[in-house]
């Protein structure tokens, strides 16, 4: 029986391996200590693994050449994603925004069915095997070299290592740079699906603030809406992350001098808010300003709130 090595034990790794194993002799070398490390972590841990919604849908979401993804998409859609999953005995719920979670929101049982499914298939797992050498001749590949001195030749190689996106898991670019050895052109990474980082200093001041409910905007110099989403959102220490951000950080690479707006009151148009305060200041009459918002907004925010109205504190 022939043999195929696939080089890396994440998602698609795991599913390379489970699909070639009906017909060759599969390992798969992966340089962690266990398979899917950065998948844990996914969702928040709860694996988000696809969505829901029409598979037409998603080219809306590819800000880059999507026609690229056209082939891909439809040859294993999303609704073969979660067939996928069921035929592996995994229970799966479909969320807001057509998202859609293992039942029982843990990442860690999307790894055991695909640990299940590889042991069933008899793939052989080489854990803590980092691949220091490929070997080629005619433009063939050969066999590779792990650090630790082994050879390993098979017929067919498939690289499966990810790009730059988490080093601690894993994700440290690697396998591009064994691409390159080998004589492939490699286009230089973009970051997507990451925290964006603001200009702004008092953004410190509200590091470890988590908003829900509030819409998050990026616009152009001209003040044209790039992105847009509802949902949660948290500051950090150098800006702003959490799900509505982290997918329109991809904005962020496409255009220079961009503004990112948060409305932390979406439900209610200019004229509702307006009442709102007025009515929320009826409340708090004589007592200082800064003692009159705590009806409106987290208090973590008040401080930064008055700093930017510059509106004194102690005003009545």
């Amino acid at each position: 029986m022939k043999k195929v090595i696939v080089i890396g034990g994440g998602p698609a790794g795991m599913m390379a391996a489970i699909s070639a194993a009906d017909k060759y002799k599969v390992t798969i070398v992966e340089k962690n200590e266990k398979l899917g490390k950065k998948l844990f972590i996914t969702g928040k841990g709860r694996c988000n693994i696809t969505n829901a919604k029409d598979i037409g849908e998603f080219f809306e979401n590819i800000p880059v050449n999507s026609n690229f993804m056209y082939s891909s998409l439809y040859s294993f859609t999303n609704e073969d994603t979660m067939n996928f999953f069921h035929k592996l005995g995994v229970e799966l719920k479909t969320e807001r925004g057509d998202r859609v979670f293992p039942k029982s929101d843990k990442s860690s049982d999307i790894i055991k069915a695909f640990e299940n499914e590889l042991d069933r298939k008899n793939v052989e797992i080489l854990f803590n095997s980092k691949v220091d050498r490929i070997d080629s001749e005619d433009k063939k590949i050969k066999n590779i070299t792990l650090e630790d001195g082994r050879k390993l030749s098979a017929d067919y190689f498939i690289f499966a290592t990810g790009g730059l996106s988490y080093p601690k898991t894993g994700s440290t670019g690697e396998g591009l740079l064994l691409a390159k050895r080998l004589g492939h052109n490699i286009v230089k990474p973009k970051p997507s699906l990451v925290p964006i980082e603001v200009e702004e200093d008092w953004i410190k001041s509200l590091q470890g603030l988590s908003l829900k409910n509030v819409k998050f905007s990026i616009k152009d110099e001209k003040n044209k809406v790039l992105y847009e989403e509802f949902g949660e959102m948290l500051f950090t220490h150098f800006g702003l992350s959490g799900p509505i951000v982290l997918s329109g950080s991809r904005i962020v690479n496409l255009k220079p001098n961009l503004k990112a707006i948060i409305n932390l009151k979406p439900a209610l148009s200019v004229e509702e808010l307006d009442k709102r305060i007025q009515k929320d200041f009826i409340k708090h009459l004589n007592r200082d300003f800064k003692n009159a918002l705590s009806d409106l907004l987290p208090s973590k925010i008040i401080d930064t709130i008055i700093q930017l109205s510059k509106i004194d504190e102690n005003k009545k």
